[in-house]
């Protein structure tokens, strides 16, 4: 086993601790969308989106380091329709009954007065939201019903421009690119929105979620190539322990700027705690 699958290998509880941890502070986040919420805490925490768009990005440098019968055209495009379904296939069954009842929901009243054929073509063009495509810009001033699909649309999107460039140059992207898309997509994002947190704003070309979504993956594809450097520090349990306060300690000093922060360019100096 070479160094990377080391560093990459078995199951990680400490990955889960976090999941859970920043999956909490984004539900915090949305609460400000509750009738009457004045003061919720962890306003901020939709910078912890940022955290499974890098963590998605570790993941799948890592399936792209794997050989899967070389890099020929037709096993890369199979390895990417693969990465793609595979992470929608895992995520439908929870997502189609939340959107279900997000829509029988705003619509209950409606559909009792008997305006059923308007209920029925807001529901088609809510497909598009459904199968992952509200990034695109397709359905682009539709009312979204289930507004989280945004990331699940920017994930799968990005996978598909980034994984078969990934696969092909796997140095050049995660050495160069990589670094080259979240310098000039966070950039892109400070310089108009001053903040992370834009989603649906369109500039012409592309959603601000998925100038999010390609620079998030790209810094986890960083994340993973990092793994492969041989720190200059012995493996043993006191390291172990030291490195684990280490990142104990950024954890929390990100989760105290959350709760005390909202949409600013601290954002982006935060975002870094994630990311280490």
């Amino acid at each position: 086993m070479n160094h990377i699958e080391e560093k990459t290998a078995g199951h990680n509880s400490l990955i889960d601790l976090y999941r859970f941890v920043f999956s909490c502070m984004i539900v915090c986040h949305h609460a400000i969308h509750l009738p009457q919420a004045q003061q919720v805490p962890f306003q901020g925490g939709y910078v912890c989106v940022e955290f499974f768009f890098i963590l998605s990005g570790c993941l799948l440098a890592k399936s792209a380091w794997k050989d899967r019968g070389g890099v020929n055209e037709k096993s890369i495009a199979y390895d990417t329709v693969h990465q793609v379904v595979k992470r929608y296939t895992s995520l439908f069954y929870f997502w189609l009954p939340a959107f279900l009842a997000s829509f029988l929901l705003q619509h209950w009243n409606r559909m009792a007065d008997g305006d059923v054929v308007s209920t029925f073509k807001e529901f088609l063009f809510s497909l598009f939201e459904l199968a992952g495509l509200s990034m695109s810009g397709i359905n682009q001033g539709v009312v979204k019903w289930h507004f989280a699909m945004w990331y699940v649309s920017a994930l799968l999107i990005s996978i598909m421009i980034i994984y078969p460039i990934m696969r092909r140059y796997r140095y050049y992207f995660t050495m160069i690119a990589a670094p080259l898309i979240a310098c000039f997509g966070y950039g892109w994002l400070s310089v108009n929105y001053r903040a992370i947190g834009a989603i649906e704003e369109w500039n012409g070309i592309i959603q601000a979620g998925m100038i999010r979504g390609l620079a998030g993956l790209s810094v986890g594809c960083i994340v993973f190539q990092l793994t492969n450097i041989r720190l200059p520090f012995p493996k043993t349990k006191r390291n172990d322990v030291i490195f684990t306060l280490i990142e104990m300690v950024l954890l929390f000093a990100a989760l105290f700027i959350i709760y005390m922060q909202n949409n600013s360019l601290s954002d982006f100096f935060w975002w870094l705690y994630l990311r280490y």
